[in-house]
């Protein structure tokens, strides 16, 4: 009986829980959800309202909406491309599944049209890529960037393609590119260097005119920009000879060096140059040396047609640091390091004398042998009768 009524009160139980807590059927719709979107492998996910917004000069933000929760990314490039994988740069996917996206494009360029796709994917099997969409930078004034993503102009502007584009006997003209709007200027030497006027005008191809100078004469030369941001480059060094025959007497300065290049304060530093008389005529000739663009020193030679001569100047420096050194258009440097600390002077440990043993034991002997006698002769004393 206890059996029996044990069994009819499981299936009452059973019975009561159907009745509070209904089974649900797969077939049975879903509670609403949370507010994400999520789609079955038959509904295709699909990309809108996709858009560029907070421009700034180095960089933007793309935002879109997809119909179900999945990633974001953006692929982007100064030219248009044909599939997300041909475009240069692209951001890092963010897995995180949501409707509606926005990424972060930093580290542009400014005054630059960019195109761009992006793509979203759930999984693997539902994957969207957009169009192809462009925007521009914005054009930093001058001082450099503001704004949204606008951080200051530190750039400098390439100089690329710098050569002569034309060349006369007292005349020359250096033209060069550079990658974006920049004003120009040349330094140009055979000895001292020169430079010549600035052309403040901001342009992308550029062209110096340089004059009087000297006929059959060859002229080191560099090409110098500033963007609007006061961002200096300035190219490697190049040279040019001009027409004609040179004049009674030229000379170029060559083959610096500098030895020691790391020296004590007060050690002797020796500079040298080469100085090569390429005229006709012998001629003088004045060196002169600068430190940190202060003149210390200068030298004078006389030199045949065609002769060379290496002038040499030494100088010392007192104080610890790194020096220019600047010899009628040739520039190097040397280091002066502050002298070592002198090391502590270790004394001798203080050493006893040694003892004098020999000494020591006779003077206990003499000791015991007096104190002997004179207990003896006390005693000898003390036994005597009265």
């Amino acid at each position: 009986m206890k059996l029996v009524r044990l069994a009819l009160a499981i299936i009452l139980s059973l019975v009561l829980l159907g009745l509070i807590c209904p089974v649900v059927s797969a077939d049975d719709p879903p509670d609403e959800d949370n507010g994400s979107v999520d789609l079955s492998a038959t509904t295709p996910l699909t990309i809108s309202d996709v858009v560029a917004s907070g421009i700034g000069y180095y960089g933007a933000t793309i935002s879109w909406n997809t119909n179900g929760d999945a990633s974001s990314r953006v692929f982007y490039d100064t030219e248009s491309r044909a599939s997300p994988g041909d475009y240069a740069n692209s951001t890092t996917e963010e897995i995180a599944p949501i409707s509606e996206h926005s990424v972060s494009l930093t580290g542009l360029s400014s005054s630059t049209t960019y195109h761009y796709m992006v793509r979203s994917a759930i999984g693997t099997e539902l994957i969207a890529t957009s169009v192809d969409y462009t925007f521009r930078t914005l054009t930093p004034a001058v001082g450099g960037g503001g704004g949204g993503f606008g951080a200051p102009d530190t750039t400098p502007p390439r100089i690329y393609d710098v050569s002569i584009c034309g060349l006369t006997e007292t005349t020359a003209d250096i033209c060069w590119k550079t990658k974006e709007k920049s004003n120009s200027q040349v330094e140009y030497w055979t000895s001292p260097s020169l430079l010549s006027p600035l052309d403040e005008t901001y342009v992308i191809d550029h062209r110096v005119h340089l004059i009087d100078l000297t006929p059959g004469t060859t002229y080191h030369y560099k090409a110098m920009s500033s963007d609007k941001a006061g961002n200096l480059e300035v190219s490697a060094v190049y040279t040019f000879t001009t027409l004609g025959k040179p004049p009674a007497a030229a000379f170029v300065t060559s083959e610096l060096s500098i030895s020691p290049s790391e020296c004590y304060c007060g050690e002797m530093v020796t500079i040298c140059v080469l100085l090569t008389n390429t005229g006709n005529l012998a001629g003088s000739y004045e060196a002169t040396l600068k430190i940190d663009d202060v003149v210390v020193a200068s030298k004078g030679v006389t030199l045949a047609a065609g002769a060379s001569e290496q002038v040499t100047v030494t100088t010392a420096e007192d104080v610890a640091g790194s020096y220019s050194v600047a010899v009628d258009g040739l520039s190097g440097s040397f280091v002066v390091l502050a002298p070592a600390a002198p090391p502590e002077e270790v004394l001798p440990e203080e050493v006893p004398p040694p003892s004098n043993w020999p000494l020591i034991g006779g003077i206990i002997a003499v000791v015991i042998v007096g104190l002997l006698i004179f207990f003896l002769t006390r005693r000898k004393a003390a036994q005597k009768p009265d």
